[in-house]
């Protein structure tokens, strides 16, 4: 069966084992692809066909064959010119020669041996001693059986044949190919030119040869008689038998080997059935046990559902006891289905009255409209509000659909939330919007409140008619007023300043009223932002007198800079203790010092005692608001030079800046004057 799968497997084929096969030692042309999972597949060789044994026609034929069956070789899987370089390679080293196997039966032919083989008589066994002559066989035997005894090759001495065909040597040499041992017989022709000298000829003969000469009977060296011929036929009998007795042994002990094994793969196939099949139990017995471990998980989980669901119903028990909302739940026919104990105070409702339709139940309050929200829900309105009040209380009513897990509707839910403070908190708020509103329009700037985007005005004060002619109510209504009445020069810089995205701004713009007039304003803003949007508050002044004062007094600074840095007159600049704050370049080249170094040093260095304690006693009198201004003559000191005698201008600074306190415009007088 398995030379069948041998030679019916395709190209790239694998053959698949059970547990219970194997292939055994003896098996050629399978390789193991997988050993684990018994997967083989097909080698480079094939079967070897086996060699016919002698007694069958080829073999018998291959003994006798003439000269057109010369050359046959003992084929195996071999390419047949692999096989012509074998029988020329064995016509050219071993001339004519028999082959024979561990039995000493013919195999092969080499070469035209009929010069020393006949054809016996009668029935034809496979014994290669029958086809050689007479005169041969026994000298023959003898070497075989030294050869099968020493496995060395063996040369016997010249055998003279009939007088017209001359001598010849017998030369037996062992051959193993692969585990078999055949043994080789090469006939040697010998020159017979002199029978006196055989001796010498024998001798050179054994010259020639590497193998160990076995002298030739009636030599008188050994003389082989027809009984010792017998005897040495029984006993090469006798020894073949033995040997083939020993080989078909060990045939059978490889044979039982080969089926112990077998024995033992088919055991341990069973063994590891067996375990599969235990460990199939084993696993079993942990699917039980998981099993049962899943039964009473979900036991126990049931049991802890169960508490869980008492817990959640005494928990919505208590959640119904404590909620501040009244609640009452209605099938599709309006009838009672539950409700909690707020819901009396609305509702007369007793225990008695659970099934029984909401309407027949009497209320505290006249409740408007509520059958209809009702009906409208039970239609798939999502919600319905209803307000209800007295002078003592009010109630806010939420009529929401009762669904199923389905999201199909199943009743309504009425819900009665007391609202009586947040109609209070309301009313607070709008006396708190009414004191808020007052107070802004009781400033002097506009106070606006913006969306995010700047593009409506929430609130604006009543300030913002004074300063430009709109109302409130006009500008919420209509907020491009205010911003197309931006001067258009100033429109890109306020636009610019206005960033959402800051926390606030402050800008100064003109703005067109309505009456005509153009004024200077000053924008303040402040970006609030909460979780869900964002608003900007600000207020909007009107600074065009506070501008015109400012332009005045920066039309002032310029005329003081323009005599300060005059280069007609020495200005100076002192503290309350006569150190220079300031000092103009025409002072300060005449005193050989630089501004850095000038500043800060005190101004009596450069005046006599008097004059210095004269301008301490001026500077140190307290400020009036009001500028005074006062001159004297006093003595300046010039380093590496003469004094020189010049009228101060003394002015002292009606509120201190920063540290000055005293300014002095000196003029020099000139030489010779009072």
């Amino acid at each position: 069966v398995i030379s069948l799968f041998l030679f019916g497997l395709l190209p790239g084929g694998l053959l698949f084992l059970g547990e219970s096969e194997s292939l055994g030692h003896g098996h050629q042309g399978f390789a193991v692809a997988n050993a684990t999972h018994r997967i083989y597949r097909r080698s480079g060789e094939v079967a070897r066909r086996t060699v016919a044994p002698l007694g069958s026609s080829a073999s018998r034929g291959g003994g006798m064959r003439p000269s057109s069956a010369r050359g046959a070789v003992l084929r195996d899987s071999v390419p047949e010119q692999h096989m012509i370089l074998l029988e020329a390679l064995s016509r050219s080293f071993c001339g004519d020669c028999l082959v024979l196997d561990d039995n000493h039966n013919l195999v092969q032919v080499i070469g035209d041996v009929t010069p020393y083989c006949v054809m016996p008589e009668g029935w034809i066994s496979a014994n290669a001693s029958l086809f050689l002559r007479q005169e041969l066989r026994d000298e023959a035997r003898a070497l075989l059986l030294l050869v099968r005894a020493d496995e060395v090759a063996v040369l016997s001495p010249s055998i003279h044949l009939a007088a017209e065909e001359g001598s010849l040597r017998l030369e037996v040499r062992p051959l193993r190919v692969g585990s078999r041992q055949f043994c080789v017989i090469t006939f040697k022709r010998v020159a017979d030119t002199d029978t006196d000298t055989d001796t010498d000829a024998d001798a050179d003969a054994d010259a020639e040869s590497n193998a160990p000469v076995v002298p030739r009977a009636g030599t008188g060296v050994r003389q082989i008689d027809s009984s010792f011929a017998s005897q040495i036929l029984r006993l090469e009998e006798q020894l073949l038998a033995s040997q083939d007795s020993l080989r078909r042994s060990m045939v059978e002990l490889e044979e039982a080997n080969e089926e112990l094994e077998a024995s033992s793969e088919e055991l341990q196939a069973s063994s590891e059935e067996l375990q599969s099949s235990n460990e199939e139990l084993e696993a079993s017995n942990e699917e039980l046990q998981a099993t049962n471990e899943e039964l009473g998980t979900l036991n126990q989980q049931l049991r802890s559902r169960s508490e869980e669901l008492q817990l959640l119903n005494n928990d919505l028990e208590n959640i119904q006891s404590s909620l501040s909302q009244g609640m009452v739940i209605v099938d599709l026919e309006m009838r009672i289905t539950r409700f909690t104990p707020l819901a009396v105070r609305v509702f007369a409702l007793v225990e008695s009255d659970i099934g029984q339709p909401l309407f027949s139940v009497p209320t505290t309050l006249k409740l408007t409209g509520l059958r209809q929200a009702i009906v409208e829900v039970l239609a798939g309105v999502p919600r319905r509000n209803i307000e209800a009040s007295s002078e003592e209380v009010a109630y806010l009513l939420q009529v929401m659909p009762y669904l199923d897990r389905d999201k199909r509707p199943m009743g309504a839910i009425v819900t009665l939330t007391d609202v009586g403070e947040l109609v209070a908190l309301r009313r607070t708020a709008e006396a708190a919007l009414e004191d808020f509103t007052r107070l802004t329009d009781s400033l002097e700037q506009a106070v606006w409140k913006r969306n995010g985007n700047l593009d409506r005005l929430l609130y604006v004060s009543a300030r913002i008619q004074t300063l430009t002619g709109w109302t409130a109510a006009e500008l919420c209504s209509l907020p491009s007023l205010l911003q197309e009445a931006i001067d258009p020069a100033d429109r890109d810089r306020v636009a610019a300043m206005r960033n959402k995205d800051s926390t606030g701004w402050s800008v100064a713009y003109r703005l067109g009223t309505r009456d005509g007039r153009r004024i200077q304003v000053v924008e303040n803003a402040h970006v609030i932002r909460d979780d869900h949007d964002h608003c900007v508050v600000g207020t909007l002044t009107d600074v065009t007198e506070t501008t015109a004062v400012a332009e005045h007094a920066a039309d002032l600074s310029t005329i003081f800079a323009s005599v300060f840095h005059s280069q007609c007159f020495d200005v100076v600049v002192l503290d309350d203790s006569l150190k220079v704050v300031m000092a103009n370049e025409r002072l300060c080249a005449r005193l050989v010092q630089d501004l850095g170094s000038l500043v800060g040093l005190p101004f009596q260095l450069f005046l006599t005692p008097e004059d210095g304690a004269t301008l301490l006693d001026l500077a140190r009198r307290p400020a009036t608001g009001v500028e005074q201004t006062e001159s004297r003559d006093l003595q300046l000191l010039i380093p590496h030079g003469q004094p020189l005698a010049m009228r101060a201008e003394i002015a002292g600074l009606s509120r201190p800046l920063g540290a000055a306190v005293m300014r002095l415009i000196l003029v020099e007088l000139p030489a010779g004057s009072p």
